[in-house]
């Protein structure tokens, strides 16, 4: 890593390739600062000669202020520009103004009615703007050099979304057994095209207080049991603002020797009829108590439809347009979810509480984004791996059949110009839908990517003034493709030098038939084949221990609590997944694993 001198070797492998990281330290400074605004305040009038009425108005403010410096010196390792340097401010600007009048009224103890009136206002500001710059003159005062390069960029934005909302809601309760909920919403945005600025949504509930009947009254063990239906539609708006409207890019551009910049139409095609992405959704579910609420826990089913989707669609480029931001396609989600805690153990000076979650989903795409010129079915769109009645998240891509071995007769295999030590594939698939002794687009699989269940299981201990709490997270059946395997940027050099994962490279002398050979330049074909991996996990999310202090000792000294606790996050993640963490990307800095120590004091 060091000379003789003391400084630090640039390839310290003698390979001409491998940087020595710590020059990066050295050469390189990025800072971020950030300040941040939030202010929110309300108003609640409950006038006397209206019984039941009450006005309530919610301000909110939230400022955000950032700083972003990037600097490299003349000796960073990839500096090809003699030193770089860029700064970005961007300040965020959020507002909230909502009126809420109410009326709540209760009769003779059988019905009771809340209606409830909203409107509100939500104006969203961001500003950003960003000087680059190259060729520094001098890099001696770091990011402060900026201003003496020989090449500069300067670049604003400005963008602003606004959003207007009304909302109507009614509860209804007859004999605090049977619940009612009716709400209607409308909302419209400033993002959407000017034939469609407004979305209606509506929505209903039913509950039924089983326990409270009648002939439930000798069920004794029974405390609690609910049954819930509900079905309503809400809205999405995201995308970026002026997405509807036809935008002009800048365009650099000589007239005799003098340059100049003007506009020319960019490459989105106005769309005045886009409009808000719907999601309708059926649920439901059952609450339930038993042993005096020892035991409870709930139960629900969901089903939804996403239709009118928020996507891109690509047109003919003779247009003189790419794309057009347009409402295609229908999206469905189903799944359950459960929960489960209880009281294991519940005495005057300790307590034993747990609770475990479940939950599964499952989509698959209705209605696509292309259709059939001649019968107007829907299509598959294979540029965005878009799948009739295949879920929408995947992978569609080759499937790993092993490695070739010397002794395999590759001559006169589907892949003919593949070596030993190459990936192998599986000829899955033809043009007519059996292998037919080629490796084709065809023999492509798809591979879901979503998980197939989520699950959490958390637990408490208490005795006298110390608790013990942990928290267990686990995702299962998820596939991701691990890039640190195959891809020469993220995994390290792939000719067996230098690796980023440790890896099973095939060899004459040590044949493998899970990863292909250390190479160079001769790349082994559909190497990426090899990166897709099972990326369940199971975590150790918060471990937390607090300590009371007695009463006793602290109401002498004014005192209404103190606590003592210590606690740490992400402490262990059982996986399979060959990465830093099955949660995040190749260019994503490692999870922290955290510890703290605190003290609350309460007066």
């Amino acid at each position: 890593i060091y000379d003789s001198d003391g400084k630090l070797i640039r390839y310290p492998t003698g390979d001409g390739k491998s940087v020595n990281p710590l020059l990066y330290e050295q050469t390189r400074d990025n800072e971020y600062t950030a300040e941040r605004l939030i202010l929110n305040g309300y108003l609640e009038i409950t006038p006397k000669f209206l019984p039941g009425f009450k006005y309530k108005l919610n301000a909110n403010v939230n400022s955000r202020n950032r700083e972003t410096n990037s600097f490299r010196s003349f000796e960073d390792p990839s500096s090809l520009t003699l030193g770089y340097a860029s700064i970005t401010f961007n300040k965020n600007k959020d507002y909230l103004v909502e009126n809420i009048l109410t009326y709540d009224k209760t009769i003779t103890n059988v019905h009771r009615v809340n209606i409830t009136l909203m409107q509100g206002i939500e104006p969203r500001y961001t500003y950003s703007t960003t000087s680059t710059a190259n060729q520094l003159g001098n890099d001696f005062f770091g990011i402060n050099s900026l201003g003496s390069a020989l090449q500069a960029e300067v670049g604003r934005d400005l963008t602003d979304r606004k959003m207007v909302s009304f909302m109507g809601r009614l509860n209804y309760s007859l004999f605090d057994k049977y619940l009612f909920n009716f709400t209607f919403r409308a909302d419209g945005s400033s993002v959407f095209g000017s034939s469609n600025k407004w979305g209606y949504f509506p929505s209903a509930a039913l509950a039924w207080n089983l326990h409270k009947e009648s002939f439930m009254q000798n069920l004794h063990w029974l405390n609690i049991a609910k049954i819930r239906l509900s079905y309503g539609q809400i809205g999405n708006q995201a995308i970026n603002p002026y997405g509807s409207l036809a935008i002009a890019d800048n365009a650099f551009y000589v007239t005799g020797s003098t340059p100049l910049v003007g506009y020319l139409p960019g490459s989105s095609l106005p769309n005045p009829n886009l409009k808000w992405e719907t999601t309708t959704t059926l649920n439901a579910g059952i609450d339930f108590g038993i042993f005096k609420s020892r035991l409870s826990g709930s139960i629900e089913y969901y089903k939804s439809n996403t239709t009118d989707l928020l996507v891109d669609r690509k047109i003919p480029t003779v247009l003189g347009y790419s794309n057009i931001p347009d409402n295609l396609g229908e999206i469905q989600n189903t799944g359950i979810e459960a929960s489960l805690s209880g009281y294991i153990v519940s005495t005057r000076n300790f307590t034993w509480v747990a609770t475990a979650n479940f939950s599964k989903n499952k989509n698959k795409l209705i209605k696509g984004v292309l259709q059939d010129p001649v019968t107007g079915e829907f299509i598959d769109d294979l540029a965005n791996n878009w799948f009739i009645g295949q879920p929408v998240n995947i992978y569609y891509t080759y499937k790993f059949d092993g490695i070739w071995q010397m002794d395999d007769d590759i001559a006169g295999s589907a892949q003919p110009n593949a070596r030993p030590g190459d990936v192998r594939v599986a000829d899955v698939s033809g043009p007519d839908g059996v292998p037919d002794g080629k490796i084709t687009p065809d023999d492509r699989i798809i591979i879901p990517r979503d998980p197939k269940w989520l699950g959490s299981f958390s637990s408490s201990f208490r005795f006298k003034g110390f608790e013990l709490s942990a928290d267990v997270y686990t995702v299962q059946g998820v596939t991701k493709s691990n890039q640190f395997l195959y891809e020469y940027n993220q995994g390290g050099r792939m000719d067996g030098v230098l690796n980023g994962v440790k890896r099973d490279y095939w060899t004459p002398e040590k044949p493998s038939n899970n990863y292909f050979r250390p190479h160079n330049v001769n790349y082994s074909e559909y190497r990426d084949a090899v990166g897709y991996q099972d990326a369940s996990y199971v975590r150790l999310k918060n471990v937390t221990l607090t300590y009371d202090l007695p009463q006793k000792w602290i109401k002498t000294v004014g005192l209404s609590m103190v606590r003592i606790y210590i606690s740490g996050d992400n402490l262990i993640t059982k996986t399979k997944f060959l990465s830093y963490s099955p949660e995040s990307e190749v260019d994503d800095y490692p999870e922290t694993r955290n510890y703290t120590l605190g003290l609350n004091i309460n007066f």
